[in-house]
């Protein structure tokens, strides 16, 4: 198998294991999420690459969504940047080719609706930031205990 591309320097590829840690905290309606886990269940497990069940097969593991569900879910995922998609199927020119996506995380988190590390729920205005060695607690926000 050929070695995925690195993401671009606003994302890190990380496996799926450590995804899904960050995943699990994103407050996302349950299409999103069920579309981000299905996404998830297709990656090479050491590398979080080569992610490529395409629209149909997503469709169809998500319980029947519709195409539109499963396209919009794509792309809030990649906005967020939870994926990133390094290949383009319908720009290979061939049709019915699937798109390829990798596992990352964004660099920047602060517009995503996260859970905090300590799955407390996102305050507003957190009065400063955190800093870990792991990448699904980088700069996230300080919550407070109540």
């Amino acid at each position: 198998m050929r070695r995925a591309p690195d993401p671009p320097d606003s994302l890190t590829a990380v496996d799926p294991r450590e995804w899904t840690r960050a995943w699990l905290r994103v407050i996302a309606s349950p299409s999103v999420k069920c579309v981000g886990f299905a996404v998830c269940s297709f990656a090479d497990y050491g590398s979080g690459a080569a992610i490529r069940p395409g629209i149909a097969l997503l469709r169809q593991v998500c319980g029947g969504m519709g195409n539109k569900t499963v396209i919009e879910s794509l792309a809030q995922i990649r906005d967020w940047g939870f994926i990133w998609r390094y290949s383009e199927g319908s720009k290979n020119g061939r049709a019915a080719k699937a798109d390829i996506y990798r596992l990352t995380y964004p660099a920047d988190t602060s517009a995503i609706p996260m859970l905090s590390p300590d799955w407390l729920p996102p305050v507003e205005n957190p009065p400063e930031q955190v800093s870990s060695g792991h990448l699904f607690l980088l700069d996230r926000p300080v919550y407070h205990v109540s």
